[in-house]
């Protein structure tokens, strides 16, 4: 069975032929664009603002900008999703339950309404079956694994934040890099402002040889964008150069790559020399990342916060000096609402070298912050205090 028919049996599987797609694009002119679309002057700073304060870990302040956007379009339903979608991923399941009673009052029948109810049922009570798929991945269970995308996802791929979950399974299974590409290509699309869909569709660009320079090049672009995690833009970086043959990567992005990480002396030394070291693929292949570590980082993207959680442990647990596990950790318990175990994780990391030790002193800085601010939610001023002090010292 030769690729290009592999590839359409995918696609026709997945229920995203060539004509269905073109269906959706025709069905999504037919109701108001998203609000990114549609946004200007002063509007456009407030929502640039909120996914500025997610990609740095503070979904309240997130969820407040848009708020307040919210408050000059009170019938902007897609606004609306957005701060649902936030409220999820916060595991704040009831807040988010109730901005859709919000949007049915407005717009009854709006295809975001039906896009809410399955994040809010992927993200709640079938979260697992998400673990599930990947699971049946990594044993080769390719078709099954598929049957169960289909079930999972019966109307077809999301158009939002769980979309990139979904065309991430697909680009795992056999004759899917080509469906995902394009499947992440319709959501950079569908959201042109919106760096977390331009970061997975150039993340895959670069698993492909023939790609691999246009993603590169897409990733470089991404630099200047502080609405984005810069975990996960490191993490990005340093999958692509492993992939990346030392002719297909340039000084600039070299550069780039070693400020992104400056206590990294492997990528300083990469810097300077303005290439990366011609590698024997056979012989002296880097270490790729602990797939637990990159599982983690999707899930905590999506949602996902508890299983993500459990995936970072796992991590932890064959590396205990590993700061990319306790990053995961740490950021994974704060948005659990869990800021005393983030302090104790923070504080367990071994610091063998002066790099490790001021990561450590960054983690339990942030960690000290989210409880600082949880102690003064509960009224505990003093404590609160005591806890901001500690981490600005």
């Amino acid at each position: 069975m030769n690729g290009s028919f592999m590839v359409t049996a995918l696609c026709t599987a997945l229920g995203i032929t060539a004509l269905g797609m073109a269906g959706m694009a025709e069905g999504r002119a037919s109701e108001p664009p998203p609000a990114e679309h549609r946004l200007d002057g002063a509007e456009r700073d407030l929502w640039r603002s909120a996914w500025t304060w997610e990609a740095r870990g503070r979904g309240d302040l997130a969820r407040a900008a848009l708020e307040k956007l919210l408050r000059a379009r009170p019938r902007d339903v897609e606004l609306m999703l957005d701060i649902a979608l936030i409220e999820l991923r916060a595991n704040r399941v009831d807040a988010a339950r109730e901005m859709r009673a919000r949007m049915q009052r407005v717009a009854p029948g709006h295809r975001a309404l039906d896009e809410l109810d399955t994040a809010i049922r992927v993200l709640g009570r079938e979260r697992i079956r998400l673990a599930s798929i990947r699971r049946l991945q990594e044993l080769s269970r390719h078709e099954e694994a598929l049957a169960e995308l289909r079930s999972l996802f019966p109307d077809g791929p999301p158009r939002h934040t769980l979309g990139l979950e979904y065309w991430r399974i697909v680009a795992d299974m056999a004759d899917g890099w080509a469906a995902a590409r394009d499947g992440f290509a319709s959501l950079v699309d569908a959201h042109p402002t919106d760096p977390r869909y331009e970061l997975a569709l150039a993340e895959h660009l670069t698993a492909q040889a023939p790609t691999r320079p246009q993603g590169l090049h897409r990733l470089l672009a991404l630099e200047a964008r502080e609405d984005l995690r810069r975990d996960a833009l490191v993490a990005a970086w340093r999958r692509a150069l492993r992939r990346a043959d030392a002719d297909e990567v340039t000084p600039q992005m070299l550069q780039h790559y070693a400020a992104l990480v400056p206590d990294d002396a492997e990528a300083r030394a990469w810097a300077q020399a303005g290439r990366l070291p011609r590698r024997n693929v056979t012989a002296a292949s880097p270490v790729p990342d602990d797939p637990a570590l990159e599982r983690g980082r999707s899930l905590l993207e999506q949602g996902a916060t508890d299983h993500a959680l459990a995936y970072f442990e796992r991590a932890a647990g064959r590396d205990a000096s590993s700061v990319d596990a306790a990053r995961g950790r740490v950021h994974a318990l704060i948005a659990l609402g869990r800021a005393d175990e983030a302090v104790s994780v923070a504080d367990a990391l071994r610091a063998a070298d002066p790099a490790t030790r001021r990561a450590r002193a960054g983690l339990r800085a942030e960690a000290l912050a989210a409880r600082a601010r949880a102690r003064h939610d509960r009224g505990e001023r003093s404590l609160a205090l005591r806890d901001f002090e500690t981490a600005v010292a």
